[in-house]
C-alpha cells in the first residue's frame, strides 16, 4: 500500500460514482419515458372512461335531482 499511487486508490471510487450517476440517469430517463407515454395514452383513454361512466353518473344525477325536488 505504501508504494501505491493515490490516483489508483481513488479510481475505484470514481468508477463507482460514475456508474451510480449512469444508473441514476437511466432511472430518470425511464421515468421521463413513462411520463411521456402516460401523457400520450391518457387523453386517448379518458373519453372511453367517460363514455362508460356517463350513464352511471346520469342515473345517479337524476336520482339525486328527484330526491332534492
Amino acid at each position: 500500500m505504501q508504494g501505491t499511487p493515490i490516483s489508483l486508490l481513488k479510481e475505484p471510487l470514481l468508477c463507482k460514482k460514475l456508474r451510480w450517476q449512469g444508473q441514476a440517469a437511466n432511472v430518470k430517463q425511464q421515468i421521463l419515458k413513462n411520463f411521456a407515454v402516460a401523457l400520450y395514452v391518457l387523453p386517448q383513454i379518458i373519453p372511453h372512461c367517460l363514455l362508460f361512466l356517463y350513464p352511471i353518473l346520469h342515473i345517479f344525477d337524476n336520482q339525486v335531482l328527484n330526491h332534492l325536488t
